[in-house]
Formats: structure tokens, sequence, C-alpha cells
């Protein structure tokens, strides 16, 4: 039973189940969406030419929480249902888990990406106040309704796949499947990831966190582990939408502006946003273009040193 679970985690030098780290990245997950409304009905307070300043961090939180949300989905449909499907075919985790991440595409981001940059194209336009308000609100109801879609997938995994994976895998193989889960994602994504999720822990727990992933780690992987606990150990740095100071009088002194005609700022060019979305994949092919060098040398390592085996054995 789960006591005996339990009590097998203990002995392997556990408080608490392996998986649980699973888990916590639904918490990070969690409270990345709750924030990402926060900023989005904050930004509905904020004066109108003030707006341009915390969109493109709005934008970054949350191309980071896609990046977060496909690459687990991936691993959990690659890694963890596939096991628990085969330990126990029984299961109460359902096929349909295994299909629902393919409905999970990113429509919901990308939705809320384009509002986010609509909304930065008319204030630049300087259109009227109302149709921006109108703009925010619908990105204000766009993330509610992808964090609900969201949260209801999560509490269905923590329902149906984690205790099956928590009554029938020893600790051992929970700490196993938690690495493959993790290691299914990018590096330059996990520098970001993990000291993200171990800030949600309790300092004990981030800590156990630690030699969870040090028991799941096969012996080859020894410099990646290295470097994913120094990730681990790492302050998270993720950019937060600030509030102007001296908001209300700031919001009055610009509706009054905004009246009278009287906002000197120059209107950018629509195209602007498309010159922005240019460089910013610009910057995602060269780290793509980085990862592959580092991949192909690695490769080559590998051949080099089988061959020397190879050579040594005749």
């Amino acid at each position: 039973g789960r006591k005996g679970k339990d009590a097998e985690a203990k002995a392997d030098g556990f408080s608490m189940q392996p998986i649980t780290i699973m888990q916590s990245i639904h918490e990070a997950i969690r409270r990345e969406l709750d924030e990402l409304v926060q900023s989005a009905q904050r930004l509905l307070r904020t004066p109108v030419e003030a707006v341009p300043h915390s969109i493109p961090v709005l934008l970054e939180r949350l191309r980071f929480l896609r990046s977060v949300c496909l690459y687990h989905a991936s691993s959990e449909d690659e890694v963890l249902f596939p096991a628990a499907l085969k330990r126990v075919p029984s299961t109460q985790a359902h096929p349909e888990c295994l299909h629902e991440h393919d409905k999970e595409d990113s429509k919901g981001f990308e939705d809320n990406a384009h509002l986010l940059s609509e909304i930065l194209n008319l204030v630049r336009r300087r259109v009227g106040e109302a149709q921006v308000d109108r703009r925010l609100e619908r990105l204000v109801e766009g993330l509610n309704a992808m964090r609900g879609d969201m949260l209801h997938h999560m509490q269905e995994e923590e329902a149906d796949v984690f205790p099956v994976v928590s009554r029938n895998f020893s600790a051992s193989e929970q700490c196993h499947l938690v690495w493959r889960c993790l290691r299914a994602m990018p590096l330059r994504l996990l520098k970001q990831v993990l000291p993200w999720v171990a800030a949600t822990l309790p300092p004990a727990q981030a800590e156990e966190m630690v030699g969870i992933l040090c028991a799941g780690a096969p012996a080859d992987d020894e410099k990646l582990l290295e470097l994913l606990l120094q990730y681990v150990r790492t302050r998270p740095a993720k950019p937060h939408v600030s509030e102007p100071a001296d908001h209300s009088k700031a919001s009055q002194r610009a509706s009054k502006r905004r009246k009278m005609g009287l906002l000197q700022e120059k209107a950018a060019s629509p195209i602007d946003h498309i010159f922005q979305f240019h460089t910013a994949l610009r910057v995602e092919l060269k780290a793509f273009y980085r990862d592959a060098i580092r991949v192909g040398e690695a490769v080559e390592q590998l051949h080099r040193a089988d061959g020397g085996s190879a050579g040594g054995a005749q």
C-alpha cells in the first residue's frame, strides 16, 4: 500500500515519493498561470502609454511557460504514461491521457501572444482607449480559459497517473523516471526550469530534489548531473511585469491628456512587431544552431571512442 511505498522511500533516503518532483513542476506551472492572469488584469489598470513597457515582459513569460508545458507534456507522453500503463495495464490512467496532450497544442499560447502583439500595435497607433481596453479584457478572458484547461488536465494526471506510479514503482524506479522526464528538456530550458521549480519547494525538499536527481542519473550522465545540480541551486531569474509608480495619478493625467489630444508620442509603424518577431526568430535559430553543433561534436566523440574500443578489441 501507500504506507509501504512511503517507508521504502524513506529507506532509500527520501522523505517523499520521488514522483512528487513531477507534481512540483505542476505547482510551478499553476503559480505562473496565476501570475500571468494577474499581470494581464494589472494591464487594465495601467495608463495606456505605459502598456508597451509591460507587454514584452509578458510575452517573454508566456513564451517561457509555453516551452515548459510543451516539453513537460512530451516527456510525460514518452516516458511517464507508457511506463505506468506497461506496469499496470488495468490502471485508471486511461489511454485518453496519452492522447490528451495531442489535443493540447499551443493554440492557447499563440492566441494570447497574438492578442498581446495586437494590443501593442493598437497603443503605438494611438487608437481609442476603448479599443485597447476591449483587447485587454479579451486577453484576461483568454488567459483565464487557458489556465482553466491546463489546471483541469494537471488535476486529472495527479488523480489518475501519479498515484499509480507512487504505488507500483520503487523509489529507485521513480528517480529514474523523473530523471528521464527532465532529461527530455533542452539544456537551455532546464537552466531556467530547475531553479524555477526548486523555488516553489521548502529548502529541505529542494535539497531532496538534488538527491532524487543523483539517484536517477545513470553513471554515464555524471557531467550532465553536475550541471543540473548547479541549476537546481541557482536562484531563479525570471522577469516579472512591474506596475508604474503613483499609478492612480498617472492614470488620471494620461486620461486627461488622451481626451485633450495632447499625447505627443510618435506612433510606431504597425510593421514594428513583425521586425520584433524576426529578431526573436534569429535568436532562436542561433540557439538551435549552437545546440546542433554541440550534439554533432558529442556524436563524433562517441564514434571516435567506439572506434578506439573496437581497435583495441581487435
